[in-house]
């Protein structure tokens, strides 16, 4: 037992390190990227992601997660030679549909700069459907190392592309999305190449088209269940994208995509390794009778690390992008304040929300994902009907910190967690910002340079971590794992 978990943690820890160098160098890039491209180009890319991302996550009709259940590889090369061929098949019909709605579809979203582009759907579409498909084939493997390269390899592709093209002179959208289709593409390949000769020979001894058709029968909930559910997480992420573009322009894109990836991707590699640990120690609480206990404590450990921060970005963000993205990034600051408080709720909520499965409620997250695009088709339709984009994300982040908000009080009740110890534990990590927030107030009105500003935030930053490291148990603990790995 204890080999497995040792195997386990390993195998964690490699997939973690590709993804967060990829992070890295995709942030690291950012500053670098914003004073070649502007925010137009920015806004093209953020559609073209858009888009190019709901067609993805069903190119496969999900059946990718099936790759996973088989308990032979017989049967699992069936499945994946499946997934493959309906990703193919899908991309090959997006090109007519492309050819024959694209243009018309760009024109409806004021972006015309994309229609030179529009070729390129398939292609991204094939690239990732056959990525998704080769990541969780390579998971079964259990080729994590594998995966980690490949993710760094992608990151890289794609920001070196981006640079180059920029430095060539040629700072378009177009560049963005050649970048962003060169490390699907290399990644794609790359997975590919390195399991070429077990995949070919499991395909030889058990590949057929029969075995292809009863494995689309025996895994049809996929389709008939999880499509639904992806479209509609999916679709809901991209909503601001699209009505921001309806109703302004790819600028107003722009701005939105890179203050929405500033702060999500980091709060989404952070969220993403907490839920897969709270989901392990949750269902084994569930039978321990320990199950309050878990998420009291997940909850204290997600706020502490996230509140203070997020808050934070209200008083700083303007300046913040102003300084490292360029003057020009200075209203993408603003987009992020608006939206910091959403985030916070978004970034709670969403490890915790394994606990749905935990407890059998799936029923639960699938009502959840409906009111939210339910919830944001209206707030966003609002925001553009009044003219005002950040209206629209003040209506965005409003609906989401609220649904959110909700689903956290959800399952918190649903676990047995009393209004009194939310409150409390909110409290204790809510202060600190009262006095941050009022000393950079201060600090505004006297007009200290903006250096100062942001010098000032990064000491009461530091001060508070290290004030929480100081007195939470739980951070200095996993401090000592760290070191002690």
């Amino acid at each position: 037992m204890d080999k497995r978990r040792g195997s386990f943690a390993l195998d964690a820890l490699k997939l973690m390190s590709g993804s967060t160098l990829a992070q890295v160098i995709t942030i690291l890039a950012a500053p670098i990227l914003t004073r070649l491209y502007g925010p137009a180009a920015f806004g093209l890319l953020g559609l073209f992601v858009a888009t190019t991302r709901i067609l993805t996550q069903v190119s496969g009709l999900r059946y990718e997660l099936a790759i996973m259940l088989p308990k032979e590889d017989g049967e699992a090369i069936n499945v994946a030679g499946l997934t493959l061929s309906l990703v193919l098949f899908t991309s090959i019909l997006l090109i007519p549909i492309t050819m024959l709605l694209g243009k018309p579809l760009a024109l409806m979203l004021n972006a015309a700069g994309l229609i030179p582009h529009l070729w390129l759907i398939p292609v991204s579409v094939f690239f990732g459907g056959n990525l998704l498909a080769l990541n969780y084939w390579h998971s079964r493997q259990r080729n994590f190392g594998r995966l980690s390269i490949t993710r760094l390899m992608q990151s890289s592709t794609s920001v070196g592309v981006q640079l180059g093209i920029g430095y060539a002179g040629v700072p378009s959208g177009g560049g963005l999305i050649a970048g962003l289709i060169s490390g699907q593409a290399v990644a794609a390949i790359a997975l590919a190449g390195v399991g070429w000769r077990s995949m070919m020979s499991l395909a030889r001894r058990f590949l057929s088209h029969q075995d292809m058709m009863d494995a689309l029968k025996r895994y049809r909930k996929f389709p008939k269940y999880n499509v639904w559910a992806t479209l509609m997480n999916t679709i809901s992420w991209q909503l601001p994208t699209f009505f921001l573009s309806y109703f302004f322009t790819p600028v107003e894109v722009g701005f939105f995509a890179l203050g929405n990836r500033v702060i999500e991707l980091p709060m989404r590699l952070v969220g993403s390794s907490i839920a897969q640990v709270f989901f392990q120690r949750a269902s084994v609480a569930r039978h321990d009778g320990t199950l309050h206990l878990v998420v009291v404590s997940t909850f204290r450990y997600l706020v502490t690390l996230s509140f203070f921060p997020l808050m934070l970005l209200i008083f700083i963000a303007p300046v913040l992008f102003s300084l490292i993205f360029g003057e020009r990034w200075h209203e993408a600051g603003v987009y992020t304040q608006l939206l910091a408080p959403w985030i916070f709720f978004w970034f709670i909520s969403s490890p915790m929300s394994a606990l749905f499965s935990v407890l059998e409620k799936q029923e639960w997250s699938l009502r959840l994902n409906a009111a939210i695009l339910i919830s944001r088709f209206i707030a966003l339709g609002l925001g553009g009907y009044l003219g005002s984009a950040r209206l629209m994300l003040v209506f965005f982040a409003l609906s989401g910190a609220l649904l959110y908000g909700l689903l956290s009080f959800i399952i918190m009740r649903a676990a047995g967690v009393a209004f009194r110890e939310i409150a409390n534990i909110l409290w204790k990590k809510g202060w600190p910002i009262l006095l941050a927030g009022g000393l950079l107030i201060i600090l505004k009105s006297l007009h200290v340079s903006d250096i100062a500003i942001l010098l000032t935030a990064a000491i009461l930053l530091a001060l508070y971590y290290a004030y929480q490291l100081r007195t939470e148990a739980q951070l200095q603990n996993l401090l000592k794992r760290r070191f002690a790995s």
